[in-house]
């Protein structure tokens, strides 16, 4: 006897795509997000951090740390390598790369 799915209509890649769009279009707006990761993060009730990783993921935020932990990893180092080479710790160096999968809890509908 098989799992029922506990959402049969829950598309993980389309809620993502729905979660950078929303994220992205906060962030730009001059009167809501201001550009600010803050003001992004209070209106959606979401950290900071989370805020920035969907920025890096669709492309609308880097600092100069953020561009230098994505070329290593692009240039095929490995997170304990960039780690090494930065001196961030493991959560850090994450934090800076985009998502590879689905955001964590990024369900739009709670």
């Amino acid at each position: 006897m098989g799992r029922k799915k506990k959402n049969p209509n829950y598309d993980p890649w389309t809620m993502m795509q729905t979660l950078k769009s929303i994220v992205v279009q906060i962030y730009d707006d001059p009167e809501t997000g201001k550009g600010e990761l803050k003001n992004v993060a209070e209106i959606l009730d979401m950290s900071p951090l989370k805020i920035r990783k969907i920025l890096i993921t669709a492309g609308r935020y880097s600092t100069p740390i953020s561009e230098e932990v994505n070329r290593l990893y692009k240039e095929g180092k490995t997170v304990k390598e960039i780690q090494g080479i930065t001196g961030l710790g493991r959560a850090s160096v994450n934090g800076y790369l985009p998502y590879s999968r689905v955001a964590y809890k990024a369900n739009l509908s709670s």
